[in-house]
């Protein structure tokens, strides 16, 4: 399960299908929001994907 942030505030919360279908991309862009590199490089007001137990 991930939950989907746009800089503070909440977008989703489901699996990486669910978030793609909502957010209207593909499954790879979604998990791209995952990698390290892109965190990294993440402004203030980026789209950040959170792993959620």
């Amino acid at each position: 399960m991930y939950a989907l942030y746009k800089g503070d505030e909440f977008i989703c919360m489901g699996t990486l299908e669910y978030i793609a279908e909502y957010t209207g991309v593909k499954v790879a862009t979604v998990r791209h929001l995952l990698a390290p590199s892109y965190q990294k490089r993440a402004s203030k007001n980026s789209r950040v994907l959170v792993a959620v137990d």
